[in-house]
Parts: C-alpha cells; structure tokens; sequence
C-alpha cells in the first residue's frame, strides 16, 4: 500500500489465493483488495471485497482479522462522509491489546482515526493520532511507512502553522522515502 499501492488489489487476490483455506490470510488479502477498492475502483467492487473480507474474519475467529474488517468498515463511511461513526469503528481497534495486530496494521488504523478527527474539525486529536501513527510506524521499522506517517505528521503540523515541526517530519519523511525507494510518500 505504501510502495505500490495501484498493486494492492492484486496482491491481495494472489493473498487470498495463497492462503489455501486459511481463513485469517484470506481476510488479509481480502483487506488489501478492499483498500484499493475503497480508494480507485467501483463502490460495487469495494462492497463485494468488504464482504469477502467480513466472511472470511468471522470464519477466521482472529482478533487482527475482525480488526481489518472494522478498518474496512470504517474505510465504507468515511466515503460517505460518516467520520463520526468511522472514527467509533477505528476506537475500537485502538483499544485493542498491542500484541493483537501489528504496528502496520496500527499504524493504519491511528491514520485513518487523524484524518476522522481532522474531518470533525477535532485538530488536537488528530495531531495525537498522527503522532501515535508515527510512532507506530517506526515500531515496524518499514520506512515507507514512516515515509507515509511523517509525512501525514508534516501536513497536520502545517495545517496548524507549526512550520518548524512541519519542516522536521516532511525532511523525516523525504529521507525515509528515499531509502525506501517509496516515491508515492513523496506525492504525500
């Protein structure tokens, strides 16, 4: 999502392949499907992913799984403009034990919950989920993520005229592009 993200889709139906019956990997595939869906394909398609994925976490009985289906479900009513009930969604999965799901996944999550809070008009709130995405970002040691997160940070700090912090976080965010070899960051 954050190297090739026009590549997500189709690396989540080869997911769902792969994972042969295993119900928690296909609802990870389903996932990654669904997220490009959400964001460049047709709300039809999107809604038959977010389904697939639905099923396949309730077949899996998998707390990081159940967790992808609410971030999808949170994804669907942020389309439509329902950010207070997406940001509910997304709570939830932030209340999660640290152990359930993995710093990417996280990290995810808290991005999606910045940019509910930002939408709410809720600044403070989403420069602490920004910030926790950043966090979270670096827990996972993936620098295009980081690249994605600090950059995100760097536009909130703008936003709110903290120039001198925006500038620290997008150069974080240039740098971790750069080794990453991550230029959608860059467009971020």
């Amino acid at each position: 999502q954050y190297r090739q993200p026009l590549r997500a889709a189709a690396i989540g139906a080869q997911m769902v392949v792969a994972a042969a019956g295993d119900a928690a990997t296909a609802a990870r595939g389903h996932f990654h499907v669904a997220w490009a869906e959400w964001r460049w394909g047709t709300r039809e398609r999107a809604e038959a992913a977010h389904a697939l994925l639905c099923d396949a976490a309730a077949r899996a009985d998998d707390m990081a799984a159940s967790a992808l289906a609410r971030d999808s479900s949170a994804a669907r009513l942020r389309r439509d403009h329902d950010f207070a009930q997406s940001l509910s969604l997304l709570e939830t999965n932030l209340a999660l034990p640290e152990h359930a799901r993995l710093p990417q996944a996280q990290c995810a999550t808290a991005t999606a919950a910045a940019i509910c809070c930002s939408a709410l008009h809720r600044l403070d709130d989403a420069l602490r989920h920004f910030h926790l995405a950043l966090s979270l970002a670096h827990a996972s040691g993936d620098e295009a993520l980081i690249a994605n997160a600090a950059s995100n940070l760097g536009g909130a700090h703008y936003d709110v005229y903290s120039l001198d912090d925006a500038l620290a976080f997008c150069t974080e965010a240039f740098e971790s592009a750069e080794r990453a070899g991550a230029q959608v960051a860059w467009v971020t």
